[in-house]
């Protein structure tokens, strides 16, 4: 599984589709994110929940979505 750590200032805007969450930095550069992960292993955390109760970290790390070759 491949991570990110972004920093949650840069963030400009982040949004859900039927399987992702998508979050677009400053920058303009998106980042396809899983929709949930578990952190810790523990707890399972919608990822644009995750980052909106968050705000306050300086960082956050998420989980990109990783998908198979097209057929």
């Amino acid at each position: 599984m491949k991570r990110i750590l972004i920093r949650t200032n840069d963030i400009s805007n982040c949004w859900e589709t039927a399987d992702a969450c998508i979050v677009e930095t400053k920058n303009g550069k998106k980042w396809v994110c899983k929709k949930s992960f578990k952190e810790d292993g523990m707890f399972d955390w919608n990822t644009f929940t995750f980052i909106e109760e968050h705000q306050n970290q300086e960082f956050l790390t998420l989980e990109l979505l990783e998908k198979g070759k097209s057929e």
